[in-house]
Formats: C-alpha cells, sequence, structure tokens
C-alpha cells in the first residue's frame, strides 16, 4: 500500500453496514470452504486411487460436511456524523469546510453567527470509525475499538445425491473381466461393444470408453466399454 493510500485509510470513516456485510461475506466463504472441502473428499473417494483409498471405500467410510448454524459478531467502535459546512459572505466568497468530528446523533442545523449574510448546511451521514492513532491526534478524541465474532461448527448430514456421485474410472486397456470388478467397486454397470465374442481372449480389452475417464456420473449409471486388439 502506497503512503497516500495508507493516510486515505487513516482518515477515511467506514460505513457502518459496510462493515456488517463484510462480516456477513466473511461468514458466507468459509461455509463455502467447508462445503468444497468435503465435495472433493467425496470425489477423491470414488475416483482412481491407492489401496487406502479403496480400503476406505469398502468399508463404508464417507467424509463429513459441516456447517456453521449460527455466528455472533461483536463490533465496539465510536460513532460520528460526517458533514460540511459551507459559509459566504457578501462582501467576497469565502468557504471552510468542517471534516469528520464527533457530534450530536441527531445534529441541528443554524445560521452561523458572523458579519454579513451567511449561510450554513449540514448534510450527516452515520459512519463507524476505528479511533486509530490518526482520528486521534486530528480531532483529540480518546476511545478504544475492539471486535469480536463468535461462530459453531457442527457436522451435518451430506446433501441429498452427494453420496451418488461417481467419477468414472480408466478402463483402458484392461481385459473384460478386470474392466468390470473395476466399475462393480464404484456402484457403476458396464456394457460391453465391438469383439464382444472375443473377450476372454488375452489379446482383447477395451479400447474406447463412453463416457472418458474423469467424467461424473451418478451410482447405477452405464459404462460402454469398446473390445478390440490391444498391446499387453
Amino acid at each position: 500500500m502506497t503512503d497516500i493510500k495508507r493516510l486515505v485509510s487513516d482518515v477515511t470513516a467506514a460505513p457502518l453496514g459496510e462493515i456488517i456485510a463484510a462480516v456477513g461475506d466473511g461468514v458466507a466463504s468459509a461455509q463455502r470452504a467447508l462445503d468444497d472441502q468435503a465435495i472433493q473428499q467425496v470425489l477423491a473417494l470414488y475416483a482412481d486411487g491407492d489401496e487406502a483409498v479403496r480400503l476406505l471405500r469398502e468399508s463404508g467410510w464417507r467424509p463429513t460436511f459441516y456447517a456453521i448454524p449460527e455466528a455472533e459478531g461483536e463490533i465496539k467502535v465510536s460513532l460520528v456524523v460526517s458533514g460540511s459546512t459551507t459559509a459566504s459572505r457578501s462582501t467576497g466568497a469565502e468557504t471552510m469546510t468542517v471534516g469528520p468530528r464527533p457530534l450530536a446523533i441527531q445534529p441541528t442545523s443554524a445560521p452561523l453567527a458572523s458579519k454579513g449574510r451567511m449561510s450554513s448546511m449540514l448534510s450527516p451521514k452515520l459512519y463507524a470509525t476505528p479511533v486509530d492513532a490518526g482520528y486521534q491526534n486530528r480531532y483529540d478524541y480518546e476511545g478504544s475499538v475492539s471486535a469480536t465474532i463468535k461462530f459453531r461448527i457442527v457436522p451435518v448430514p451430506a446433501p441429498p445425491g452427494a453420496e451418488q456421485i461417481r467419477i468414472v474410472p480408466n478402463l483402458i486397456p484392461l481385459s473384460a473381466s478386470v474392466a468390470t470388478e473395476r466399475l462393480e467397486q464404484f456402484d457403476l454397470v458396464i456394457e460391453f461393444a465391438g469383439m464382444i465374442e472375443r473377450a476372454g481372449a488375452d489379446d482383447v480389452g477395451v479400447i474406447h470408453q463412453a463416457p472418458l475417464p474423469g467424467e461424473r456420473l451418478r451410482s447405477g449409471d452405464v459404462v460402454t466399454a469398446t473390445l478390440g486388439i490391444v498391446d499387453r
């Protein structure tokens, strides 16, 4: 961050609504991260993996989904009213601007007492301002700022259909019997095409499959395997 941006950040107030919205966005992002992690574990469980993954799948292990059912936030800040006051004289133009300063929550507008014709206008807006060093030195204001966020993470049942997700394994160049056994491990059904009459021959195996490896199916879906001559 440049020095100018840091200076603006030190003396600029943030609207209270934006602070609350930022907390809500953070909780929503955390929930999405938890969901993404659980989905990735489901996909990995039914993808081609090592022996440990196969044992987990056959043992009935399933990833746990988590949720953030509630979040409680407490933000302590100083409340200020930001406005500008403009004064003009009939003898000449003179403008005075007053920046953010502690005022009453319900400010009133009144003419400024001075020589000549003068007018004033106050446009209040509620801000939440952390009492940092820049604010304190500029406005001779003392205070404290603190924020507390409490949330719970609890396990919840998997979404409907999550356990039905399957990743199509690679069947090329497996024999017909091995390809059938592989799909049975993923609760998928195999249909053969091509040289079906020579399915048991040593030089015959799967040369093409649809859907392709890595695509997503649901439990019970069909994978078509085309048999042909393969090099072993």
